[in-house]
C-alpha cells in the first residue's frame, strides 16, 4: 500500500488489520527516501537481487550472525532493510522470508527488485 502522507503508525494499522479480519498482519512502513536509497545502492542494479524490508532494526549481533551464515552477496541498509543477490534462482535458494525471519526472530517481507523499481515510480 502506497501512502502519501503518514498519519498513523504501523502498530496502529496492524491493529486495525487484526479487528476486520481477526489475525495478525505484520505491517512495514518505508519512506520514499528509503525506497531511493534502496534502490540507488549498487547492488539493487545486480540481476538477481531481493530486498528483505525487516519489521525491526536488526542488532549488531544479528548482523555478525547473518554475515557467518549467509554466503550469497547482501548488504544491509539502516539495519532494517537487506539487500541480496541470490547465487541461485529464488526457487532453489535456502535464502528466502522464513530463513531469514527464522534467524533474525522478526516478521519480514521479501520483493524481488523489479518490483520494488515499479513501487518508486509510483511514490
Amino acid at each position: 500500500v502506497l501512502f502519501e502522507n503518514i498519519v498513523i503508525s504501523e502498530e496502529e494499522i496492524e491493529e486495525k488489520l487484526k479487528n476486520y479480519y481477526g489475525f495478525d498482519i505484520p505491517v512495514t512502513i518505508r519512506s520514499k527516501e528509503e525506497i531511493e536509497k534502496i534502490k540507488n545502492h549498487p547492488l539493487f542494479k545486480k540481476e538477481n537481487v531481493y530486498i528483505l524490508f525487516l519489521k525491526n532494526k536488526i542488532s549488531n549481533e544479528q548482523i555478525c550472525l547473518l554475515k557467518e551464515i549467509v554466503k550469497d552477496e547482501f548488504e544491509i541498509i539502516e539495519n532494517k532493510t537487506i539487500l541480496i543477490n541470490l547465487s541461485k534462482t529464488f526457487h532453489k535458494s535456502k535464502y528466502n522470508n522464513s530463513f531469514f525471519e527464522g534467524k533474525l526472530h522478526m516478521s519480514s517481507t521479501l520483493r524481488k527488485s523489479n518490483t520494488v523499481e515499479k513501487i518508486s515510480f509510483k511514490i
